[in-house]
């Protein structure tokens, strides 16, 4: 069986293809070690707003609409089961299937 290597916190791969470690030090897979604050990761990360734009289509306009309204209405359906389970307050039933019925509008657009 191979034996498999156990990684510590600082061998965790980042998307920017550094390597980040708890003392908020990067190093690239050279060995050699900057210092990155996590603001200018975010930044090199991020990408911007106008470019974001800029590059939808409308399509893509709709499918972001539609998959946050979804995001939204099945929020409020688990905020209603979750009052129901953990709280143990009355399961709403009518904010339930409205809540349902929403999604299945935003689903059907």
């Amino acid at each position: 069986m191979e034996e498999r290597r156990k990684h510590k916190y600082s061998d965790i791969k980042n998307v920017t293809g550094l390597y980040i470690n708890p003392n908020n030090k990067r190093r690239k897979t050279d060995n050699k070690e900057n210092k990155m604050e996590h603001a200018e990761l975010v930044r090199n990360l991020a990408k911007k707003g106008c470019e974001i734009k800029n590059e939808m289509t409308g399509h893509d306009a709709h499918l972001i609409h539609m998959v946050l309204g979804i995001s939204g209405e099945s929020g409020e359906l688990l905020d209603a089961i979750k009052k129901h389970t953990i709280y143990h307050k009355p399961l709403d039933i009518g904010n339930v299937i409205e809540e349902l019925g929403d999604i299945e509008f935003i689903w059907k657009v």
